[in-house]
């Protein structure tokens, strides 16, 4: 009876939880998908066929951009599209209140003038941050082989040489030399 009793008192009053079980509580994936993952699944396809269509001469680099960022080309076109409609209604709504486009056709022409824009600026900082990201690789893999002449020249072999200039090295581009 009385264990029955404290029981019943720690499952109505339970003790508090400590920051660490809150934090990993926090840090799990959920496995219910939220809205914004549901709708980008949604429109990838769509987004997909338009990026194919729209870019299919260039596609191959655009493949190369976005695996160089460890990215995904689905949600780079629905990036790529969100981007282009909140710029359609961003663009002549600030006109608009600016005084600067009145009449609907101005509010026509920024609309298109702003999808246009916005579909284009993702490609641009896509492109900004793979040209970082190939330039830094580059100094790395300097350095990387650099460090691989050391080690010969000290006396270590081609495979020591290679795996203890592996094991030294951080970042996510001895993890992708490694």
């Amino acid at each position: 009876l009385g264990l029955g009793l404290l029981l019943l008192v720690r499952g109505l009053f339970p003790g508090r939880a400590t920051l660490k079980t809150r934090l990993t509580r926090y840090a799990e994936p959920s496995a219910i998908p939220t809205t914004a993952a549901r709708i980008d699944s949604a429109i990838g396809r769509p987004a997909l066929w338009l990026l194919q269509a729209v870019r299919s001469e260039t596609i191959a680099e655009l493949e190369s951009d976005v695996a160089i960022t460890g990215g995904d080309l689905t949600a780079h076109a629905v990036d790529k599209l969100k981007a282009a409609a909140g710029a359609m209604v961003l663009l002549p709504a600030v006109l608009y209140f600016i005084g600067l486009a009145r009449s609907p056709f101005a509010a026509l022409l920024t609309g298109l003038a702003g999808f246009l824009i916005g579909y284009v600026l993702p490609d641009v900082e896509l492109r900004r941050k793979a040209a970082t990201r190939r330039q830094e690789f580059s100094e790395v893999l300097t350095g990387f082989v650099g460090l691989i002449a050391v080690c010969i020249s000290g006396g270590g072999g081609v495979n020591s040489a290679m795996i203890d200039t592996t094991t030294i090295g951080e970042g996510w581009c001895f993890e992708a030399i490694r």
